[in-house]
């Protein structure tokens, strides 16, 4: 026979599972529209399109830390990159976003 925390952990462990997902978003937050996802794949080593490219002048508001010298953060169509300032290419994939907030 089980004992009885068991049981009662497992009964909060069920109804913990059956609630429905919260989304909350950090754009949401500020009464920044959501864009719709792109279909872009960027990969790296690829050179950012100009046309959907907007540099990050604010870095903290994405929560980063000033680039390393000779880079720049960026927002690529609906993804978070760090970019060569030279050249544009993408040096790494940071995370995808919702919205551009700088």
């Amino acid at each position: 026979m089980l004992p009885r925390t068991l049981i009662a952990a497992a009964g909060v462990v069920i109804a913990v599972a059956t609630l429905a997902p919260i989304q909350t978003t950090f754009g949401h937050a500020l009464g920044i529209q959501p864009q719709p996802r792109s279909e872009t794949v960027l990969l790296v080593g690829d050179i950012a399109p100009p046309d959907v490219t907007h540099i990050v002048t604010r870095p903290g508001l994405y929560g980063l830390s000033n680039p390393p010298a000779g880079n720049v953060y960026a927002v690529v169509s609906d993804q978070l990159v760090r970019l060569d300032a030279d050249t544009g290419k993408i040096l790494s994939r940071l995370r995808m976003v919702e919205a551009v907030i700088d």
